[in-house]
């Protein structure tokens, strides 16, 4: 019986001493407890087709799973833990209660729902936190798309959004998310908007003076003829002055459009996606934007 006790003791304190410096950082403190976040799958609502929904969950549970100060309870988690009939019955459920019991039953602090709808034209995903100890929603976060292939976009801001409202995270984690969405340099961010704008507002001045400047040849060639060819102005270089008024009023016609959509991405910024079309007309080119608002 000696024997066997000093065997356990052998046994229980080398695996004591491998797992002791797992929950202390290098400098000898205690690792901070890292939150449990359920990821449960995208749930489509009216008339949206599920397999849409199912397309998103490796996209919002892989961006969770990517976060390091996060342990995430996968749905194959949750299939282990509950059962395939359980979990039927559970996942079905709506309200913050029911989901509240499903994040206690997996041992989570919290749960991540998304919801994928649409109305009209314009697709929603919708994301939900709950906080599983007082079965109170944490956060929302909700995003828009004006057509389906700017759904995947619209449900990474979502939650890249989300996960920055966790409690519990790292301030390096955080600031890591706010310095992926400076850098995204989508239509949504600053930085095109500001170059459209600049652009924009030296392709006017740039038209306005060329403008000007054919105009006052045409007005010396008007003179000219009035005066019967005293002016000094040909009538080369009047069809000349013509032509640069024409490109004059077209550049200043696409700065202006340019300037204006820059001033809308400043003012706007987060767009799940922004459309600029050029198309040719008999007197220049006809540009159209548009974008999906939040």
């Amino acid at each position: 019986m000696q024997l066997q006790h000093r065997l356990l003791f052998l046994v229980w304190l080398p695996a004591s001493l491998l797992l002791a410096p797992a929950a202390v950082r290098a400098d000898g403190q205690p690792k901070p407890k890292r939150p449990r976040v359920a990821v449960l799958d995208v749930k489509a609502s009216g008339a949206v087709d599920q397999r849409l929904a199912d397309g998103l969950n490796p996209v919002i549970g892989g961006k969770v799973a990517a976060q390091p100060d996060l342990q995430v309870i996968t749905t194959a988690d949750i299939r282990t833990a509950l059962g395939f009939e359980r979990q039927k019955q559970m996942l079905s459920c709506s309200d913050t209660n029911c989901l509240a019991e499903i994040a206690g039953a997996l041992g989570a602090d919290f749960l991540l729902s998304t919801e994928l709808s649409k109305v009209g034209s314009t697709w929603i995903v919708g994301l939900s936190l709950l906080d599983a100890r007082n079965a109170q929603v944490k956060a929302k976060a909700t995003r828009s798309a004006d057509a389906e292939e700017f759904v995947v976009r619209a449900a990474v801001l979502a939650t890249r959004e989300i996960l920055q409202k966790i409690p519990g995270r790292t301030t390096e984690s955080v600031e890591a998310l706010t310095a992926e969405a400076k850098a995204d340099t989508g239509m949504g961010s600053a930085v095109p908007g500001a170059t459209l704008l600049a652009t924009g507002a030296a392709a006017l001045v740039a038209g306005a003076g060329l403008y000007g400047y054919a105009w006052s040849v045409q007005g010396q060639y008007d003179k000219s003829q009035a005066s019967h060819g005293q002016g000094g102005v040909t009538l080369a270089q009047a069809h000349a002055a013509s032509t640069e008024a024409m490109v004059g009023l077209a550049a200043g016609g696409v700065g202006i459009a340019a300037a204006a959509v820059g001033t809308v991405l400043l003012l706007t910024r987060d767009r799940q996606s922004a459309h600029i079309a050029l198309a040719p007309s008999p007197h220049g080119v006809f540009a159209s934007f548009s974008m999906s608002l939040p």
